[in-house]
């Protein structure tokens, strides 16, 4: 029996829904999988490591060291190098882009040089885009290397899909739903309004954001909190649209759009949003709000191009991946 370790952040997140649902399907089909979390305001090193592992990294500097500079990791990751039959490492994020005279500067310098350290321990590679595939192929040697889009965490089998026009939600972590809130409320609300919609914030808890009192006058928007993943998925099989924030050219790694794509979810990416009906012919989302009381013939493009994407690239792609580089 092939023993499989999966390092990844204790944060919680889509990051570490993911690996459970990898692990729980590495145990069904045969193999001895089991999850190490590292704490980043505790761990500094990793342990539970056995000669012969195929060990799997999941590489995000944020969730390693606060300020997603864990220089630590390269001794680490080379000591694990000795000791695992494999070691694969699938890159979540590269490095922070910011102006020389923008202090994440330097952080950005540091995170490309952990990277590439790192690569030079992995026996291949993994990511979720193209953009970040290109630059790992210019730093890296190594022929085995692999993209595999994000999957939905929250995939339950659908049988009964009633789709209401009228219902939007709002999906994602703390953090990316207080950037939209705080960014383009009005425009949601207006949206919301006009179009007689009803709109669900599904999420985390937030901790120094009054989301509540922003919408005391706003009974369209319902806010559910963090549900369980059967009543997100009854949520989702009904919404038409959702909303997220995700840089256009990775969206591939957004859990938020993947779990939008499965549930047949037209997307509504507000990053960089434009204010115009414009024609998208190439994307697989929107840029702007559409109007219900108008046709949309780009929605049901948009959706069907999104369902068929996320139908090939799923966990059975991911398990296979990791799979065929096991010994």
């Amino acid at each position: 029996m092939k023993n499989i370790k999966i390092i990844t952040t204790a944060d919680s997140g889509g990051l570490i829904d993911q690996m459970t649902q990898v692990n729980r399907e590495f145990n069904k089909i045969g193999f001895n999988s089991s999850i190490i979390k590292i704490n980043k305001f505790k761990d500094k090193q990793i342990k539970k490591i056995n000669y012969g592992d195929n060990v799997i990294f999941q590489m995000s500097a944020y969730g390693y060291q606060e300020k997603g500079m864990p220089l630590w990791l390269v001794n680490e990751i080379k000591k694990l190098k000795d000791k695992a039959l494999t070691l694969g490492i699938f890159f979540h994020e590269l490095y922070v882009k910011a102006n020389i005279w923008d202090p994440r500067f330097i952080i950005g310098i540091i995170q490309k040089y952990i990277n590439i350290k790192l690569l030079n321990y992995c026996d291949y590679w993994i990511t979720s885009n193209s953009q970040y595939a290109r630059w790992l192929k210019a730093k890296s040697k190594i022929k085995k290397n692999y993209i595999c889009p994000v999957h939905s965490n929250i995939n339950h089998k659908m049988t009964n899909i009633k789709k209401n026009k009228k219902i939007a939600v709002i999906f994602g972590t703390e953090g990316s739903r207080i950037v939209i809130y705080k960014k383009y409320f009005k425009e949601i609300t207006s949206w919301v309004l006009q179009n007689n919609i009803i709109l669900f914030d599904v999420g985390p808890k937030f901790k120094n954001f009054d989301l509540k009192s922003l919408c005391k006058d706003k009974f369209n928007i319902k806010i559910e909190g963090k549900l369980s993943s059967k009543k997100v998925s009854t949520l989702f099989s009904k919404a038409t649209y959702g909303i997220f924030i995700t840089p256009d050219e990775l969206i591939d790694k957004s859990g938020v759009m993947a779990a939008y794509s499965f549930y047949k979810i037209c997307p509504i990416n507000l990053f960089k949003i434009e204010n115009k009906n414009n024609t998208i012919k190439n994307y697989r989302f929107l840029k702007y709000f559409p109007n219900l009381n108008k046709k949309n013939p780009n929605i049901k493009k948009i959706i069907k191009k999104n369902y068929e994407f996320s139908k090939k690239n799923n966990l059975n792609k991911l398990i296979k991946t990791y799979s065929i580089n096991f010994k």
